[in-house]
C-alpha cells in the first residue's frame, strides 16, 4: 500500500505534463515535430511523458524490494522475468498500446463509454495507473485485454513464419559441409565460403568478451597496468618486502615489467585498428579450463 502511494505521488507530475500538453494542442500553440502531423506530434509527445512515468515508477518500486526478496533474485539470476514485471506487479502497469499507438476511439469519439467524447487524456486512452497487487479498474482490464490481445496474435502468426523460414534455411543448406580443404562446399563442389563462416570459429563457442583498455586513455592505462619498482607503493599489500627488492634490484625484472606494459600499449593499438572504437566487447572463443589428468598407467 505504501509503494502504491509512493507510485501514485510521482506520477503526479507527468500526468500535470500530460494536461498541459493537451490545452497547448486545444489552444493550437503545439509545435508540430519535422515529418509529422500535429496530431502524430500530440500523440508522440504524451506517449513519450507517459512512458516516462511507467519507467520511473517502475524504478523506484525496484529499489524499494530487498535483495532478499524472493522475484528480485529470480530476475537478477537470469531465471524468468525482468524488471518491467515487477514494476508492474507492485506499481504501475504503464500505458497500454495497440499496433504502437495509445487505445484509439472505436466508441463514439471516445475509446469506452465510461469517458466523455474527444477525451485524450492518459485514462481514457490506455494509461493504467493501477499495479497487479492493487488490482486494475474495469476500464483498465479492458484496455489491458487489448494489448494483451494483440501480443497473443502477434506470437501465433510468428510461430508459424518463423518456423517456415527455419525449414526453409535447414532446406537450403543440408548439403553444405566444411571438407578437409577448410573450405565450405556443396554436394557438387561449389565453393560457398573459403573459411567457415569467414572466420574459422565456431558459433556455438563464441561469446562476448570486453577489452577493458580499448577506451582507455594513457593516463588511465598507465594507472592500472604500469608497475615502476623504483615507487614507494610499489607491490603494496600484494607483494612481501622481500620480493619488492629483490624486483628493485633485478634490472631484467624491470625491464620484463617495461615490455610487459608496452605490449599492452601495442594490444590496445592493435584491437582499436581491429574494432570499431564505439565498441569494447567483441565475440572471441570463450575460455574453458579444461583438467588433463594422465589416466594410463606407465610405470613398468
Amino acid at each position: 500500500m505504501q509503494q502504491w502511494k509512493k507510485s501514485t505521488k510521482q506520477l503526479v507530475p507527468q500526468k500535470n505534463e500530460v494536461k498541459e500538453i493537451i490545452m497547448q494542442a486545444q489552444q493550437n500553440q503545439l509545435k508540430c515535430t519535422p515529418g509529422h502531423t500535429f496530431l502524430e506530434s500530440f500523440e508522440s509527445m504524451v506517449n513519450k511523458v507517459l512512458n516516462k512515468a511507467g519507467n520511473d515508477a517502475g524504478n523506484s518500486a525496484q529499489k524499494s524490494l530487498k535483495s532478499s526478496n524472493n522475484i528480485k533474485t529470480m530476475v537478477m539470476a537470469g531465471s524468468k522475468g525482468s524488471f518491467i514485471n515487477i514494476s508492474q506487479m507492485i506499481a504501475c502497469v504503464g500505458q497500454n498500446n495497440v499496433e504502437g499507438k495509445r487505445i484509439p476511439f472505436g466508441f463514439r469519439n471516445r475509446t469506452l463509454p465510461h469517458f466523455t467524447k474527444d477525451d485524450y487524456g492518459p485514462e481514457s486512452r490506455g494509461f493504467v495507473e493501477n499495479s497487479y497487487l492493487r488490482g486494475l479498474t474495469p476500464q483498465e482490464f479492458f484496455f489491458h485485454a487489448m494489448g494483451g490481445r494483440e501480443g497473443i496474435i502477434d506470437t501465433a502468426v510468428k510461430t508459424s513464419e518463423t518456423g517456415y523460414i527455419q525449414r526453409r534455411l535447414m532446406k537450403a543448406m543440408e548439403d553444405v559441409m566444411v571438407r578437409y580443404d577448410g573450405t565450405l562446399r556443396n554436394s557438387i563442389g561449389d565453393v560457398i565460403q573459403f573459411i567457415y563462416g569467414e572466420d574459422g570459429m565456431d558459433a556455438i563457442s563464441l561469446e562476448h568478451q570486453k577489452f577493458d583498455s580499448m577506451k582507455m586513455s594513457n593516463k588511465l592505462l598507465e594507472e592500472k597496468y604500469k608497475f615502476v619498482p623504483d615507487k614507494s607503493d610499489f607491490g603494496e599489500n600484494i607483494l612481501s618486502p622481500e620480493i619488492v627488492d629483490e624486483i628493485r634490484n633485478d634490472p631484467e625484472a624491470k625491464s620484463d615489467l617495461e615490455k610487459e606494459f608496452q605490449q599492452i600499449v601495442e594490444d590496445r593499438t592493435f584491437l582499436r585498428q581491429s574494432i570499431p572504437i564505439a565498441e569494447d566487447t567483441w565475440p572471441l572463443p570463450k575460455f574453458e579450463e579444461t583438467n588433463l589428468e594422465c589416466t594410463e598407467d606407465f610405470s613398468y
